[in-house]
């Protein structure tokens, strides 16, 4: 089986991992050895940055450095993206974000955010291609993880971008379902997976935004969305409070203020950027900024204790995802089974001591990198893909524009409305026509398949459901749970395809 590939790009970075023949997963360092590079594009005349290089150049032409790009892919989010987006202008055209960028030459066609887009996405292929030793010519697989709530739209227009970068995609999931899948949370092989329902919250805590996500783990390893909420506040409020900390020490030491310089203000916030990760592992570091403003240097000793004080009067604004969530399912703490945290802000050890503070009773899933989960979720998932390919079985994937499936047809069930489903292979005893979300019930033969077999483990009667109907589905997992008990040991047991 050929490297198949998890890739996760935020509004701060990206990262990508690659998954090969024997299931082991690897987050791929990128030429400066970095894991996660950074999600920042610099376009000049002659060629376009992407990466800590593009984000060094912030110094000398931030007029023309682009971060924050996630936002501006998606229309719900554009005026969010807009007011984060400090350079340069942003501005709609034809439906789509465009950036201003005052430059002559052929820079001036990546002026879009699909465009810039295509610029990250093309930097982690060479990072990937790079890895396995790929010739420039070869065609790479991948699965790519999206946000909740995107509109049909918005996933088109970045897969459109995503396809013209050279991926060649074979499947987009959802961000909380990329923790799941990496912690191996619904493989059957999993002697974790609960005998009863579990309630899983997934919180993600990334550079610009937050987001808190109630999942329902079912019996045999079924997921279903329960409850979503999202927030524009992330870890730029705790690096804002730091830069205007540092600001004000050097203003009391040299009676000179740094604010009063945008030059100065990006070298002071890249220092602190740096200087945060360091006090994620050690308890003290130094601060040394050469020529910081009016040709002064600035000197200073920074303690863990000193971002934690920093951080406590920020926990109300981070625990709001997480809050609002558990008021709109009446669920409290003591209703939480499992908690998954990610997102590079997690490796602040005081933030996930808060967080497990508020959730006493509740198993803190953890133990792979916070800000590499996403990908490795998603090269999982790539795996489960590229596997269940090589099965000589013909898939037809049920949409709103199937009309008939035939005798012998294998049965790929997708995700209607906001409930996440595994995939059911399976023959149908008879023809039936089908209407947009409404399916005639039918008695469905399960056939769970290796590379190298296919084996049949019981039927049952499935309904089709929508939003509205969730009981139905719930009945009709707790059947296809019986079928599962016969395949504990099967090599294949689940192949979890999410289907949006």
């Amino acid at each position: 089986m050929k490297p198949v590939f998890g890739i996760y790009v935020g509004n701060s970075n990206a990262s990508v991992a690659v998954c090969k023949e024997d299931g082991k997963i690897e987050v791929i360092s990128n030429e400066l050895g970095e894991r996660v590079t950074p999600a920042v594009v610099s376009i000049a005349v002659k060629e376009q940055l992407v990466g800590s290089v593009a984000k060094a150049s912030m110094l000398s032409k931030s007029s023309s450095v682009i971060t924050n790009n996630k936002l501006l892919l998606i229309k719900a989010l554009y005026e969010e993206g807009k007011n984060k987006s400090k350079n340069p202008d942003v501005f709609i055209k034809d439906g789509v974000s465009h950036y201003k960028i005052n430059l002559i030459g052929d820079a001036d066609l990546i002026n879009n955010a699909g465009k810039v887009n295509t610029l990250i996405y093309r930097k982690l292929l060479d990072i990937a291609k790079s890895a396995i030793h790929a010739k420039d010519k070869d065609t790479l697989n991948c699965v790519v993880v999206l946000p909740l709530g995107l509109e049909e739209s918005d996933v088109q227009y970045i897969l459109q971008s995503i396809v013209i970068s050279g991926w060649n995609v074979l499947q987009t999931i959802r961000e909380p379902n990329a923790p799941i899948l990496a912690y191996n949370l619904l493989d059957s092989t999993n002697k974790s997976i609960p005998k009863t329902t579990e309630n899983i919250l997934v919180y993600r805590l990334g550079g610009v935004s937050s987001h808190a996500t109630l999942l329902e783990l079912l019996p045999g390893g079924m997921l279903s969305i329960l409850e979503s909420s999202y927030s524009n506040e992330g870890a730029y409020k705790l690096i804002d409070s730091f830069v205007s900390y540092l600001a004000n020490e050097f203003y009391k030491k040299y009676k000179l203020d740094p604010q009063e310089s945008p030059k100065s203000m990006v070298k002071l916030r890249q220092h602190a950027e740096t200087c945060m990760h360091s006090l994620s592992n050690l308890c003290n570091t130094n601060i040394f900024i050469e020529s910081l403003y009016e040709g002064v240097d600035f000197h200073l000793s920074v303690s863990r204790a000193r971002i934690e004080t920093i951080l406590m009067n920020l926990m109300t604004t981070f625990m709001k995802p997480i809050n609002e969530a558990l008021k709109k399912t009446a669920m409290n703490e003591s209703d939480i089974h499992k908690v998954i945290l990610c997102g590079g802000p997690m490796k602040i050890p005081k933030l996930r001591a808060c967080i497990k503070q508020q959730f006493k009773i509740s198993e803190i899933i953890e133990g792979l990198p916070f800000d590499e989960i996403m990908a490795i979720g998603a090269a999982k998932q790539a795996w489960y893909l590229e596997k269940f390919s090589q099965i000589n079985l013909k898939c037809t994937e049920i949409t709103s524009d199937s009309k008939v499936l035939k005798i012998g047809t294998l049965l790929k069930i997708p995700v209607l409305k906001e409930v996440v489903v595994v995939v059911v292979t399976g023959y149908l005893e008879d023809e039936f026509e089908m209407e947009l979300n409404s399916l005639i019930p039918q008695t469905v033969k399960i056939f769970l398949a290796s590379s190298d077999k296919t084996q049949e483990v019981g039927k049952f009667n499935f309904e089709i459901f929508t939003k509205e109907k969730n009981t139905v589905l719930k009945k009709s997992l707790v059947k296809l749970e019986t079928c599962l008990e016969f395949v504990k040991d099967f090599e294949y047991a689940l192949c979890i395809l999410f289907d949006e």
